[in-house]
C-alpha cells in the first residue's frame, strides 16, 4: 500500500492528534510517505534518507535558539523528508514563527499536532501499512527480475528488456546511452492518448523532472541510464524497487550489446589509480589510455549522494557537457571525477565548475567537494586528498545540495596539519582570547557574530540579515566585540589574522578556557 500525506492526515491514528497542516493541502497531499519516525534530536537530518514523516514532541525546539530552530527545519527540508509534525500545547506552546517561515522557504510540509496522542501508536499503525505494501512490491519486483533474466538468457535485445519493464510497470520507459541518446524505448501507459491527440504530450526522455532515473554501471563506468516516465497511474515505489534490483540484467545486456568504449574504461582505471596512489609512471600510462593530457591543469571532484538516492549518471552528463574532458569512477559509496580545466583561464574554469555543480542539477541532493587546482596528472592525488579533507572540515557537508570548495577552506586545511596544537591555541588566544572567554562566561554568541561579519566582508547590513537580528542590535554586538578586540580592526591590518583565528577556533573547538586540542570532525 502507498501512503501519501493526504492519507496520513486523514488516518485514524493521526486524527487523534488533531493535525493542522500549515500550507496548501493541495500542494502537499500527494507527497509519498516512506516511513514514520519520532525523535527530539535536532541534528537528525543526516540520519534520514528522505520521504519520512518525522514526529516531534517539541521539547528540544522549545529550548532551542531561533537560529537552531531555523537550521533544524532547513536541514530537514534539504533532506527531502515528507513532512515534519510538531506537537504544541506542551513544552512548545505554539509553533515559532521562524519554524513556519523556514518550512515555507524550504517547501517542507509542516504539521501542527494540537492534541496529545501517543507517537508509538501513530508510528506503529502507519508503518505496519507501509511494511505490508513494501513486501508486496518486493515480491512483484522479483517476478519482473525473473522475466528479465529469462528474456536475456533467450538472447533478448535491449529493446525487448525495455518492453518488459514498460509493460509490467505500465509506464513509458527509455534507455539512454552515456551521451544521452535514446538506445531503446517502449510505451507502457495504458491510458496513453493517441499520437494525434493534443493531450499526447507524454513526458519526453530528455525531461528529467518527469522521470525516475536509474544509472546502469558497466565495468566501473555509467554505461547507460534507465528512465521511467512518471504518471498518475505509476506505482512509484514499485518502479524504485525494480530499478534497483533489475539493473544487473541490464548491465549484462549492455556489456553484450553496447560495451563501454576503451577510453571510458581507461578513464575509470585512471581515476582508480589516483585513488590508490599509483606511481607516476603508471599514472602517465593510464592518462594516455584515458585521453587525459598529462601536463594540463585539472581538479578532482568527490561526490556523495546526500538524499539516499545515488545516481552519478546525472553528474557525469552535467560535467561532460561543459568541460574539455572529464573522467569518472563511481562505486556504491561515491563518485570521483577528474575534470580538465581550461589552460587559458584556469581559475575561471574552476569557478564555473563549482557553479555548475551548485545549480546544474534540479532537486540536487548531492554533496560535492572540489579540490584545489593540480597542474598535471602527477598532482591529481593532492587535489583528491584536499577535497576529501574539506568534506571532513566543513559542517555543511552533512546536508544535501552542498558544494564544498577546498580553496575556501585553506586556513582550516593548513591548521589541521599543524602538529603543535599548543601553537595553534596560542595564536587563537592572542587574536580573540578575550572574546572567547566572554562567550564562555556569559553564554553570548559574539564569536558567531564576528565570524559572520568577517565572512560577509564587514558588511553590517548583510550580517544583520544573515543573523536575523535588527541592525541596532548588531551594532551593539559589534561595539562589544571591538571593545574585547581592543578596537575596530578595519584599516589596522588585523582582519586576516582575526579571520584565521575565528576559523581555527571553530575547527579546534576552542571556547574560552575549554580546549579539546584536536580538529573538529
Amino acid at each position: 500500500m502507498i501512503l501519501n500525506l493526504g492519507d496520513v492526515l486523514s488516518h485514524t491514528s493521526m486524527k487523534a492528534a488533531d493535525p493542522l497542516l500549515h500550507g496548501d493541502l493541495g500542494a502537499f497531499s500527494a507527497i509519498a510517505v516512506r516511513w514514520v519516525h519520532s525523535s527530539e534530536v535536532l541534528n537528525i537530518a543526516p540520519l534520514l534518507r528522505g520521504g519520512e514523516l518525522l514526529l516531534s514532541g517539541g521539547e528540544a525546539l522549545a529550548t532551542a535558539s531561533e537560529q537552531v530552530r531555523r537550521e533544524y527545519v532547513t536541514s530537514l527540508a534539504a533532506r527531502r523528508i515528507a513532512a515534519l509534525a510538531v506537537e504544541t500545547g506542551g513544552p512548545l506552546k505554539t509553533l515559532p514563527p521562524e519554524v513556519i517561515e523556514a518550512a515555507r522557504e524550504g517547501g517542507l510540509a509542516l504539521i501542527e499536532l494540537r492534541k496529545v496522542a501517543p507517537f508509538v501508536g501513530i508510528a506503529e499503525s502507519l508503518n505496519s501499512e507501509l511494511v505490508s505494501g513494501s513486501v508486496s512490491r518486493l515480491q512483484r519486483s522479483d517476478d519482473i527480475s525473473h522475466m528479465l533474466s529469462e528474456e536475456f538468457a533467450a538472447g533478448g535485445s535491449l529493446s525487448a528488456l525495455v518492453a518488459i519493464l514498460a509493460r509490467e510497470l505500465a509506464a513509458d520507459v527509455y534507455l539512454l546511452d552515456s551521451s544521452g541518446q535514446t538506445v531503446a524505448e517502449s510505451a507502457g501507459r495504458h491510458d496513453a492518448p493517441a499520437a494525434d491527440d493534443p493531450a499526447a504530450d507524454a513526458p519526453a526522455a530528455d525531461d528529467p523532472a518527469a522521470m525516475l532515473e536509474f544509472d546502469i554501471p558497466v565495468r566501473g563506468v555509467v554505461g547507460a541510464t534507465l528512465r521511467v516516465g512518471v504518471s498518475d497511474g505509476l506505482d512509484r515505489e514499485l518502479a524504485e524497487v525494480v530499478g534497483g534490483r533489475g539493473l544487473d540484467i541490464l548491465s549484462l545486456a549492455l556489456l553484450k550489446h553496447r560495451p563501454p568504449s576503451l577510453r571510458a574504461v581507461g578513464g575509470a582505471h585512471f581515476v582508480r589509480a589516483v585513488l590508490g596512489g599509483e606511481p607516476a609512471s603508471r599514472l602517465l600510462q593510464l592518462a594516455a589510455a584515458a585521453g587525459v593530457e598529462p601536463w594540463a591543469p585539472l581538479c578532482v571532484v568527490i561526490g556523495h549522494s546526500g538524499g539516499g538516492i545515488y545516481r552519478p549518471g546525472a553528474v557525469e552528463r552535467l560535467l561532460a557537457k561543459g568541460f574539455r574532458h572529464v573522467v569518472f569512477h563511481a562505486d556504491e559509496r561515491e563518485l570521483v571525477s577528474v575534470v580538465m580545466l581550461d589552460p587559458e583561464g584556469v581559475r575561471t574554469s574552476r569557478s564555473r565548475l563549482i557553479t555548475e555543480l551548485d545549480t546544474g542539477l534540479p532537486g540536487n541532493q548531492w554533496v560535492f567537494a572540489v579540490g584545489p587546482v593540480a597542474h598535471s596528472v602527477l598532482e591529481a592525488a593532492h587535489s583528491l586528498e584536499e577535497a576529501r579533507a574539506s568534506l571532513q572540515l566543513d559542517p555543511s557537508a552533512a546536508a544535501g545540495g552542498t558544494v564544498v570548495d577546498a580553496e575556501a577552506l585553506a586556513v582550516e586545511r593548513f591548521a589541521a596539519r599543524v602538529d603543535d596544537a599548543e601553537l595553534v591555541r596560542r595564536f587563537v588566544t592572542e587574536q580573540i582570547g578575550e572574546l572567547l572567554e566572554h562567550d564562555a562566561r556569559r553564554g553570548t554568541v559574539l564569536l558567531e557574530t564576528l565570524e559572520t561579519w568577517l565572512r560577509l566582508g564587514c558588511n553590517t547590513a548583510e550580517t544583520a540579515r544573515a543573523l536575523h537580528v535588527e541592525r541596532p542590535s548588531l551594532h551593539y554586538r559589534l561595539q562589544r566585540i571591538f571593545t574585547l578586540l581592543g578596537g575596530d580592526p578595519r584599516g589596522t591590518g588585523r582582519l586576516a589574522g582575526l579571520q584565521a583565528a575565528v576559523r581555527m577556533a571553530a575547527q579546534f573547538r576552542l571556547t574560552g578556557a575549554r580546549w579539546s586540542g584536536s580538529p573538529a570532525r
